[in-house]
């Protein structure tokens, strides 16, 4: 009787596991994620692994699929926008998850009388794999987000990972039990005059060794290529400046603009000491907008970081010291000026020093995913509860004292940790797929 259960079957089986499994994704990830904090993992991949996996997945962008991109730390920049998408890859995001499935499979997979050699050839072509596998997941998730936005990206990210790393491991371990795993003695070890041999054209290298060099070669000349991809600065990074004369934005005249870190000029010393008088309660102290309007459609979605260089001046005797609180209000402005407002972050409590400008950092809220239209542009307003005597400085437009705004960026997590029960199966489940085979063939 034949045997009914294929590569076809194989597949399908693991569409369904993964999207079973896809409800309890969130919380294994979570769990796995805490106990590789409390190990120091994550202190080890943000510094050694992100941003070389970031800059060779700009690589991959820029060279291989032809998306001009661009790295800086764990980010990357897809810099064809006038304001670049942005993808974070902290230290879950890199695909150790992967690894682990890769190792804890192995451990099972490898047991049995096989050769030394085949062993070896397994393993090497096991880790190149899984290096170009998450360097693809990433490359994809860009592809996409630049294609169609965050919205599409975060759901193909979401919903296809899982699958698709359980695709490549099942298959990984299809080739390997079909085609490089063999009797111990069968195969003849790798010696001088083998290689003699394989120059000479004496003979030729199993289709193993092959993948295995054109892998290692492929990922060798992207690790070359990374050197021609890394950038000096945030691409997504908008400088406060003073402009001492007035330009219009959207119809608005305004001194206060956003720039792009291409056409930022910022000055050497001193920094501009933007003041604010007036009123008591929440007022709008300062606005900027981003100097030119958009060339181009652009979707914003995750956390905008806020920079900021602040202090007071006061004529009340003995005051040096205030607390006082400070939010951030993102605006859509169209070409008529009109203001829609987008996003509020904050508000935070500030203690803000008499003639002493301090540096300040904040971290918003997510934001909803929103469209600015081409020929739009973007305002950010500065509210801060004011009391009335008191002078509030902002001070920008100098390297020294930097103030900006940073657009959000989409953090590309992976969450496959809950295939880790199923890992050690799959070599066994391959093992009777190509028994299963072998025997139709006799048939």
């Amino acid at each position: 009787m034949r045997n009914e259960f294929g590569a076809k079957s194989l597949l399908l089986w693991v569409l369904l596991l993964s999207l079973t499994l896809i409800p309890f994704i969130g919380t294994m990830n979570d769990l796995m994620a805490k106990i590789a904090a409390l190990i120091g993992l994550d202190d080890f991949i943000e510094t050694n692994i992100s941003p070389q996996m970031a800059v060779m997945a700009a690589a991959l962008l820029t060279y291989v699929f032809g998306v001009e991109a661009t790295a800086l730390g764990p980010s990357i920049y897809l810099v064809e926008h006038q304001l670049p998408y942005r993808l974070i890859l902290d230290w879950n995001c890199v695909g150790w998850q992967s690894l682990l499935l890769l190792l804890v499979s192995l451990v099972t997979g490898l047991q049995g009388d096989h050769s030394r050699l085949s062993r070896w050839k397994c393993i090497l072509l096991g880790l190149l794999s899984v290096a170009l596998l998450n360097l693809l997941r990433v490359s994809l998730d860009a592809l996409i987000l630049e294609a169609y936005g965050p919205t599409i990206a975060i759901a193909f990210h979401d919903y296809a990972t899982l699958p698709l790393t359980f695709l490549w491991l099942a298959s990984f371990w299809y080739i390997s039990t079909k085609y490089i795993l063999t009797p111990r003695g069968s195969e003849e070890a790798i010696n001088p005059r083998a290689l003699i041999d394989f120059l000479l054209g004496r003979r030729t290298l199993s289709a193993a060794t092959m993948a295995i060099i054109l892998l290692g070669t492929f990922l060798g000349g992207l690790t070359l290529l990374t050197m021609k991809v890394g950038a000096d600065y945030d691409p997504t990074k908008l400088s406060f400046e003073w402009y001492p004369n007035a330009v219009e934005v959207c119809g608005i005249t305004t001194n206060r603009v956003m720039t792009h870190p291409d056409y930022t000029d910022l000055n050497y010393t001193p920094s501009y000491a933007d003041s604010y008088t007036g009123g008591f309660g929440w007022r709008e102290a300062w606005a900027f907008y981003l100097y030119g309007p958009l060339v181009e459609d652009y979707t914003i979605s995750g956390k905008a970081n806020y920079t900021l260089w602040l202090h007071i001046e006061d004529d009340i005797p003995g005051t040096t010291i205030i607390w006082t609180n400070i939010r951030f209000k993102i605006y859509d402005v169209n070409e008529d000026g009109d203001l829609t407002h987008i996003h509020t972050d904050g508000p935070y409590r500030i203690k803000l020093v008499e003639n002493r400008p301090t540096k300040y950092e904040y971290e918003g809220d997510t934001i909803s995913t929103y469209t600015f239209e081409e020929g739009h542009t973007i305002k950010l307003g500065v509210e801060i509860y004011v009391a009335p005597h008191i002078d509030y400085i902002l001070e920008y437009d100098s390297e020294t004292r930097h103030s900006y705004l940073e657009l959000p960026g989409i953090v590309v997590e992976e969450n496959v940790v809950a295939l880790m029960g199923m890992a050690p199966l799959l070599p066994w489940l391959t093992k009777a797929l190509s028994r299963g085979r072998r025997g139709d063939e006799e048939d």
